[in-house]
């Protein structure tokens, strides 16, 4: 018995096969709201990001445990920081999301419907699928994980003005041109390329 997933745009896949200009038309809608939901949840649920990556981080270095639980983090940063502190950060990870989210749409739509193929009756094995969202979220995740290095970066600097050090990186543009003359990432860039 195998297992048959049923599509919901079997109209899309047809007009698609026939070379229809609407399927370019839905694709870059498909793709602007995946973007949008994604953005939307990243903004909602960040808070929660940032305060993992915190508690991860204390201790490091020998210092003591600032924080103890995520909500005594998040109020910890609301009151030491500043409320809007809890999105340091966000802006890499909301530009990540237009590239993992869309990315990921795209390429699962494309192994889908371009190399493992429907079956005659119109539906999608379920181990088809199964393939497609791995292969299509690694993909994704590959050109989405130099924004992830940002954000971590810039969740990092509520930590540094904590300990009284120097901010680093306030902005986006000055995180990455930090990351980029950094010559600990310049020494890992040069030793993972052949």
């Amino acid at each position: 018995m195998e297992m048959t997933l049923e599509t919901d745009d079997a109209e899309d896949a047809d007009e698609a096969a026939a070379g229809d200009d609407s399927g370019s038309e839905s694709f870059f809608f498909k793709y602007f709201m995946s973007c949008c939901a994604a953005t939307i949840a990243e903004i909602v649920t960040y808070p929660l990001d940032l305060t993992k990556t915190r508690l991860q981080i204390q201790g490091e270095g020998g210092s003591h445990a600032h924080y103890r639980g995520m909500l005594g983090t998040a109020v910890g940063i609301a009151k030491e920081e500043g409320v809007q502190r809890l999105w340091q950060g966000v802006t890499p990870a909301i530009y990540r999301h237009i590239v993992y989210s869309g990315c990921r749409m795209s390429f699962y739509e494309l192994i889908r419907n371009q190399l493992l193929g429907r079956n005659p009756d119109g539906t999608f094995a379920f181990w088809k699928a199964a393939i497609g969202g791995l292969v299509a979220g690694a993909l994704a995740q590959f050109l989405a994980s130099p924004t992830d290095l940002i954000k971590v970066q810039m969740q990092m600097e509520g930590r540094r003005r904590l300990e009284g050090k120097p901010v680093r990186c306030s902005l986006l543009i000055s995180t990455v041109h930090t990351l980029l003359m950094s010559p600990k990432f310049l020494a890992r860039l040069h030793d993972d390329c052949p």
